[in-house]
């Protein structure tokens, strides 16, 4: 049970961090391509 809570947390957190490296992504290419 513990175990399948952690997994989840874990899978969370990279989905988490992959959609915050997306939005930075794109604010810079934004950000970029209107200067």
């Amino acid at each position: 049970m513990l175990f399948g809570e952690i997994a989840n947390l874990i899978i969370f957190i990279d989905w988490y961090t992959i959609a915050i490296s997306k939005i930075t992504l794109a604010l810079i290419v934004c950000h970029y391509l209107s200067s």
